[in-house]
C-alpha cells in the first residue's frame, strides 16, 4: 500500500509540474467557489490530454446536454472538460488518501479490502459529482418556472395596455442574475443584433426547455404571424396555470426537503462503518 501511495504521489507531482507550464483557456471559466480544487484542476486536463480522451461516450453526451442547458452550447464542451478534470483530480486524491490510510494499517500489501474500498469510493464519487450537475439543471428549471409565473403576469398586463412584445420586454427590469432574466436579456440582444422576433423567441424557448415557456412563445408567435386580439386574455390564462404550478412545486419541495437528508446520512454511516470495520477485517486476515 505504501508503494501505491509513493507511485501515486510521484505521478501527481509530475503532472502538477507539467501543468504549471501549460496555459489552459478553459480555466478562465472556472469559479473557485464552485470548484474548490481550481488550482490543481490543470493536473486533470494534462492527464486527459496525455490519454487523448475524446469526450464522446454516452456519459459525455448526457453531460454535454446538461452543460449546454446550464452554460449554453458555446461553452458546454469547455465545461465538460472542466467536469472531467475535476473528477480525475478528486479520484487521484482519493487514491493517495486511501492508500496512505491503509498503508499505515497494513504495510505495503495491496489487499482485496483496498480494491473493494476504492471501487466503492470511485462509484460514490462519480455518482455524487454527476448528481450535482443534475441538481444544478433541476435548480435552474425550478428557478425558471418560479420566475416565469411573475414574468408572464407582467407581460400580460403590458400587452393588454397596448404594448408590442418587444416594447413589453424592454419595460421589464432585467437587472437580475436569475436564469430567466438572463435568457430574456439574451433574447433582446438577439433581436437588437438583427434576428427576427420569431427566431429570438424560438431560441429563447429551446434554451429554457420549460413547457410553460414553450406555451408562451407559441401564443406570441401566433400573434406575430396571424394577429390575435385575445393575446392578453390567453396570457392571463397561462398565468393562472403557472400560479397553480408554482403552488404545487412549493408542496413538492417541502416533501423532498426531508428525504434529501437521507443520502448524506447514508454516506456518513458508510464511512463510519468502513473506518470501524477495516481494522477488524485486516486483523482477521492476518491471523
Amino acid at each position: 500500500m505504501k508503494l501505491v501511495f509513493f507511485i501515486g504521489f510521484i505521478v501527481f507531482v509530475a503532472l502538477y509540474t507539467i501543468s504549471r507550464n501549460k496555459a489552459y483557456e478553459v480555466m478562465q471559466l472556472v469559479d473557485s467557489k464552485e470548484y474548490p480544487l481550481k488550482k490543481i484542476l490543470p493536473i486533470g486536463l494534462v492527464l486527459l490530454d496525455l490519454l487523448n480522451y475524446r469526450y464522446n461516450s454516452s456519459y459525455d453526451k448526457r453531460l454535454h446536454s446538461y452543460y449546454s442547458e446550464l452554460y449554453g452550447i458555446k461553452n458546454s464542451r469547455l465545461y465538460l472538460k472542466i467536469h472531467w478534470a475535476n473528477l480525475v483530480v478528486v479520484l487521484m486524491l482519493e487514491v493517495l488518501i486511501i492508500s496512505l490510510y491503509l498503508g499505515v494499517l497494513n504495510g505495503s500489501t495491496i489487499t482485496p479490502m483496498f480494491i473493494v474500498v476504492y471501487i466503492m469510493v470511485v462509484a460514490l464519487t462519480i455518482y455524487g459529482i454527476t448528481n450535482e450537475v443534475k441538481n444544478k439543471v433541476r435548480r435552474r428549471q425550478l428557478l425558471l418556472k418560479l420566475d416565469f409565473t411573475e414574468f408572464i403576469n407582467r407581460i400580460a398586463l403590458l400587452i393588454d395596455a397596448g404594448l408590442t412584445i418587444s416594447a413589453a420586454l424592454e419595460k421589464i427590469n432585467l437587472q437580475s442574475n436569475r436564469p430567466l432574466y438572463k435568457e430574456i436579456d439574451e433574447m433582446i440582444k438577439e433581436i437588437q443584433g438583427g434576428k427576427t422576433e420569431t427566431e429570438a423567441l424560438e431560441n429563447f424557448a429551446h434554451r429554457c426547455k420549460v413547457p410553460e415557456i414553450f406555451k408562451f412563445v407559441s401564443i406570441i408567435l401566433q400573434t406575430i404571424k396571424k394577429g390575435n386580439s385575445q393575446t392578453a386574455s390567453m396570457l392571463r390564462l397561462l398565468s393562472n396555470e403557472c400560479w397553480s404550478m408554482r403552488k404545487n412545486t412549493a408542496k413538492i419541495l417541502g416533501e423532498e426537503a426531508s428525504t434529501k437528508l437521507l443520502f448524506p446520512m447514508m454516506i456518513i454511516l458508510s464511512a463510519i462503518l468502513i473506518i470501524v470495520i477495516t481494522p477488524a477485517v485486516l486483523a482477521l486476515s492476518g491471523m
